[in-house]
């Protein structure tokens, strides 16, 4: 008889197991829908996810494109050495002047520890060896106490070079 009751208890203690995974298992889906429910957003289908995403990017560049802070406009100055100064409005979307310029093609120069040495600029070579000459960065009529690499673009400033000889 004690074998009859140890299996019976065997099986109740089972089935109450049974009983509370099925109820922790319950309790977690209500969970779930709860929270599908309350964020109101119902699963995106393949075709609506393609939508919102090409949507998505539309809207982005559209921002980007009216954004004051995406496309900035400039003056570029450049007195060389005779003496005649080049001036050119430009408008990029670069953050610092050093790459701006170097897409424009109006510099080259040489990469070094502290970014780059502008060389050249609109298309005059400075080279120290030869005559003591060398390009100063100005950057609002006022020289510049860092290189073109450290120097973000402001909208509306003038960054300078004047070719200068020691």
């Amino acid at each position: 008889m004690s074998d009859k009751n140890t299996e019976k208890q065997q099986a109740a203690a089972t089935k109450k197991k049974l009983t509370v995974i099925v109820a922790v298992v319950v309790a977690i889906i209500a969970i779930i829908l709860g929270f599908m429910a309350c964020t109101n957003n119902p699963a995106p289908n393949s075709a609506d996810s393609q939508s919102l995403a090409a949507s998505q990017s539309v809207q982005t560049s559209q921002a980007q494109s009216s954004s004051p802070e995406a496309v900035k406009e400039y003056l570029f100055e450049v007195t060389h050495k005779d003496g005649t100064t080049t001036k050119k409005t430009l408008t990029t979307t670069e953050t610092t002047l050093d790459k701006a310029l170097l897409d424009a093609g109006l510099v080259a120069g040489d990469e070094g520890e502290y970014g780059l040495f502008v060389t050249e600029v609109d298309g005059e070579t400075a080279d120290y060896s030869t005559d003591g000459g060398w390009w100063k960065f100005l950057v609002n009529g006022e020289e510049s106490s860092v290189g073109v690499s450290s120097t973000n673009i402001e909208n509306g400033s003038t960054y300078s070079f004047v070719y200068t000889v020691d």
